[in-house]
């Protein structure tokens, strides 16, 4: 049950604050890990470059994702899935995220 509803965060697939109320129901520790992929942080980016999501929903999202210690990233690409939820994550540290970063952050996963 955590996987899924760790798949659902990572790829975006219902309103964050559904699934981190989801999650709070479930013990902190956990044995099992979900994988973060280039591709599915793609997926999520295309979506706010698109006006799908707003940028609020990318920052929240990007922020759920940051503080979970259940969720490991792409092997060979972890630093740089690590760099992009942190500074997505704090536009009050590293400014707001605009289509060109999110653009940006595409050619780099791709």
């Amino acid at each position: 049950m955590r996987l899924e509803i760790l798949k659902a965060l990572v790829e975006f697939s219902e309103p964050v604050q559904v699934i981190k109320q989801k999650l709070s129901a479930l013990p902190w520790d956990a044995e099992d890990t979900l994988i973060v992929t280039r591709s599915a942080v793609s997926g999520v980016i295309k979506r706010y470059v698109s006006g799908e999501i707003s940028e609020s929903e990318l920052i929240l999202w990007a922020d759920a994702i940051e503080v979970r210690d259940d969720l490991d990233y792409e092997h060979g690409y972890d630093e740089m899935l690590k760099k992009f939820f942190i500074e997505t994550a704090n536009p009050d540290l590293f400014g707001t995220i605009d289509s060109v970063k999110a653009k940006d952050w595409l050619s780099r996963f791709s």
